[in-house]
């Protein structure tokens, strides 16, 4: 036979071919989609599918928000099934055509559901962030308090905590989709007026603690607290600069809580409405004050220029107290520059050189009692020898000065530094004395009476 006979007859097999309808040459890969729902045709997202094919377990995809998935496959027989939350459906047995797409019946999982519903408190307040649990599968409120949970079905514990506060019970959630809507009975908004010795105060981290329970609000401008809490005792705190003091209260929708043990005075200075500023004066050539350059920033006291400021407050007089300063050093402060603040108590002058003093800084501390100008006139010295700078730029420091009687007490950060004693030359009371320097902020004080 001629090469030109064969060629001919080659063409006319493969003609033939073509028109039988023979697949020989179809697709290679054939795009199966298909959808996975529970057993009720609720669809069912993130649902994992497999096939096996000659004993040969192989995941092809993951279904979307809609239950859909779509995957590449040879074709081929195969056994086709679902998993979900540790469920698995039948098994279905399909052949993929030698085609560009097939469609795959449904795929069912029984035994599953999705519980959803509204999370409450006893006052009907939507509650958001609570965590709800059904066996092991978890869901947090949103701002509408709700919660969806695609879970298995039967009996196991349902548990809702918030913040602490956990109530459990055992639910039998049955196929499908079931609302369950969950009422803490015992949780309620409170509204807490919180004083300190019959003051209140804004901006106080109020920490209130019911059980395993517990929050933290700051109080606003009228020193008032809004939350949503366990209506039982609980223990309310505060933490000062001094000393974190607590008060035992009956949680309800209105409550007072006031601190017995709480500050006689607290400033966080939002203005200078409580103080008077140092005239001009000079101690010596190291020690001069400069008025009209004391400003408040961002709610801190600072000096505009390089130099020393005095302040004095108004209308307070004191004998045995607390005092504690909160102040840092601004992170420019120059190389090897000296600045600090400080803190006279009994002082019954007009300018900062008076009553029991000290004087923390950059470069060293020092107490001492002050009688006014000249070097004859202060007594009882305590300064550390080497010298031991106290802060350092950008540092934050709480300065507290404790009187008691003739003894006197300096602490830095809560710990004790030094203390002296004066009994030649005693000062019974006094005003409160802060000086300081450019590149200080004070941040705030309070005051105790003791």
């Amino acid at each position: 036979m001629s090469s030109k006979k064969t060629f001919y007859l080659a063409v006319l097999v493969l003609l033939a071919t073509i028109l039988s309808g023979c697949t020989l040459f179809g697709p290679k890969i054939c795009a199966v989609t298909g959808k996975v729902t529970m057993g009720d045709g609720t669809v069912l997202a993130n649902a994992e599918v497999y096939i096996i094919q000659d004993g040969k377990e192989t995941k092809i995809a993951t279904t979307d928000s809609k239950g859909e998935f779509n995957a590449q496959i040879k074709p081929g027989k195969y056994e086709f099934f679902a998993k979900y939350s540790g469920k698995s459906s039948d098994k279905v047995t399909f052949t993929v055509p030698r085609a560009k797409t097939a469609t795959l019946e449904p795929i069912k999982i029984s035994g599953l559901a999705v519980m959803s519903g509204t999370v409450k408190t006893s006052d009907g307040i939507k509650l958001e962030g609570a965590t709800v649990k059904f066996d092991q599968i978890e869901a947090v409120t949103d701002n509408e308090g709700k919660y969806t949970i695609p879970t298995v079905s039967g009996t196991k514990d349902l548990t809702v905590s918030y913040k602490g506060y956990t109530i459990s019970e055992s639910y039998t959630l049955a196929d499908g989709i079931i609302t369950k809507d969950i009422t803490l009975s015992e949780l309620g908004e409170v509204l807490a007026n919180v004083k300190s010795k019959g003051v209140a105060y804004s901006d106080l981290n109020i920490v209130v603690k019911v059980g395993d329970f517990e929050v933290t609000q700051k109080t606003d401008a009228a020193g008032q607290i809004k939350i949503i809490a366990p209506l039982k005792e609980a223990l309310v705190s505060t933490k000062f600069l001094y000393k974190t003091v607590e008060e035992k209260v009956t949680l309800a929708k209105t409550v007072e809580v006031n601190f017995a043990n709480g500050p006689d005075f607290i400033d966080t200075f939002n203005n200078l409405d409580n103080w008077v500023e140092e005239e001009d004066f000079e101690y010596n050539k190291w020690a001069i004050t400069t008025k009209g350059f004391v400003d408040v920033v961002n709610g801190n006291v600072v000096r505009t220029q390089e130099g020393v400021s005095g302040l004095k407050l108004k209308d307070r007089v004191v004998t045995d107290c607390v005092v504690s300063v909160k102040w840092r050093v601004t992170s420019d402060l120059p190389e090897k520059k000296t600045v600090g603040v400080r803190t006279h108590v009994r002082n019954a002058q007009d300018h900062w050189c008076y009553g029991y003093g000290t004087n923390v800084s950059t470069y060293n501390y020092e107490l001492a009692t002050w009688h006014g100008l000249g070097a004859d006139n202060k007594f009882s010295i305590i300064t550390a020898n080497p010298n031991e700078p106290q802060v350092a730029a950008g540092d934050e420091v709480i300065v507290t000065i404790v009187v008691q009687g003739n003894n006197f007490k300096y602490y830095k950060n809560g710990e004790l530094i030094a203390e002296s004693t004066e009994t030649a030359h005693p000062i019974a009371q006094g005003g409160i004395f802060l000086s300081f320097n450019a590149w200080i902020q004070i941040d705030q004080i309070e005051i105790y009476n003791l």
